[in-house]
């Protein structure tokens, strides 16, 4: 750990992070475990946009 704020991915967490429910909410523990694992801190993040067709809930 640095100790420096540093600026993360919300959408990578939304699209990688399978196992924290991705966009479906998820916990904040969880999604910053995922950080650490991944490294994802110490590595810049490129963005490939994608076009997905995605299913909504009735509310």
């Amino acid at each position: 750990m640095t100790k420096k704020l540093v600026s993360l991915s919300v959408q990578h967490l939304v699209d990688c992070d399978k196992k924290n429910y991705g966009c479906r909410s998820g916990f904040r523990d969880r999604a910053f475990g995922f950080i650490k694992k991944m490294e994802l801190y110490l590595k810049p993040h490129i963005h490939i946009q994608q076009n997905m067709k995605m299913r909504l809930k009735d509310s």
